[in-house]
């Protein structure tokens, strides 16, 4: 097996192994209920090792100030079409998270109050950059890449939770029923759902982005980076040959996943630190360790108005699910 910096440097057969084993299990672990899996996935681990975790809550403020400022940015970045139920105001549950030195990677986690525990992060503290971490993902399937890295991805062709696949439970589907697990289908084009519809990044801080090549969102991620520098924006551009979505957790084992890490490590600073000096930077990292410059504003010729009608063309096919047989595995023409 070859090796570039001392990492483990796979092959194409190898990449394509582990992201059908990788698929299987995603689709395999769908077999529950919404309920339970939201569960499970809110579970806490627990904590060991050269990290601080410190959790805490922020209690749900007496007014609705910031409810108004959410609904203000949707109508603001919106074409008027989204269609959405407005959610109460509750209080928000997060974790401060930092480096712990000098403890054994099996260390238990420090006892103490979570202020305690708060207090000895901040101690360890060197720099001013506090990453700041949310999940997402763009969700209509209707952009070129999601066909052409159908092969080379983890994600099926269908979300199983809109499948027969799927059984009923409390929350899902929802009341009234819809045609997808995260909003109504037509409020997926909107840019706070998918962001390569933004119409215009015009004093937006600069960007970091790695992206996977063989990624069936790949394609969004070139918008984004293209529209973003086309408006004068700063983006660090990184592709990565092959890789698939969520390949810097799931590959740590490989060279691209250790490389991207540190590259976000050190963007993280570098785009907070650096004040003056930033510039737009483009590079394609290939299976053997090379990396070429490429042109960020030139990263594809996908037209806005092209990509728009194909993602729009999926959701207006997405139906309301109303329920499944609860079959709880994804048949071989479904994957």
């Amino acid at each position: 097996m070859s090796r570039v910096d001392g990492q483990v440097n796979p092959t194409a057969t190898q990449i394509a192994t582990r992201v059908a084993r990788i698929r299987g299990a995603m689709i395999n672990s769908t077999a529950g209920t919404v309920t339970t899996r939201q569960k499970a996935t809110g579970r806490d681990p627990g904590v060991r090792g050269s990290t601080w975790v410190s959790r805490t809550k922020y209690p749900r403020p007496p007014e609705n100030a910031i409810q108004g400022v959410v609904l203000h940015a949707i109508k603001e970045l919106g074409d008027g079409t989204e269609k959405f139920d407005v959610p109460e105001v509750g209080e928000l549950e997060a974790q401060w998270i930092g480096w712990r030195s000098g403890v054994d990677k099996d260390e238990p986690e420090v006892s103490g109050t979570e202020l305690e525990k708060y207090k000895g992060l901040m101690k360890g503290v060197t720099s001013k950059v506090t990453v700041f971490y949310v999940f997402g993902l763009d969700q209509s399937m209707g952009i070129p890449s999601w066909e052409t890295n159908a092969e080379t991805d983890i994600f099926a062709d269908q979300i199983p939770t809109i499948t027969d696949i799927q059984p009923t439970c409390a929350i899902w589907p929802s009341h009234p029923p819809r045609g997808h697990p995260y909003a109504e289908p037509l409020t997926l084009l909107h840019p706070l759902a998918s962001p390569c519809t933004a119409k215009s990044w015009k004093g937006a801080p600069p960007m970091w982005i790695a992206t996977g090549g063989g990624e069936r969102l790949l394609d969004a991620a070139k918008v984004v980076a293209r529209d973003a520098v086309r408006d004068g924006c700063i983006v660090k551009w990184t592709e990565w040959e092959r890789m698939p979505h969520l390949w810097l957790l799931t590959c740590k084992d490989w060279w691209q996943g250790r490389k991207a890490v540190e590259l976000w490590a050190e963007a993280c600073t570098e785009l907070v630190e650096k004040e003056e000096g930033l510039d737009v930077e483009g590079s394609m990292f290939g299976l053997d360790g090379e990396a070429i410059r490429i042109e960020v504003g030139c990263l594809t010729a996908l037209a806005r108005s092209e990509m728009l009608s194909g993602m729009r063309k999926k959701v207006e096919a997405m139906k309301a699910w109303t329920g499944g047989k609860g079959v709880g595995r994804m048949t071989k023409s479904q994957l």
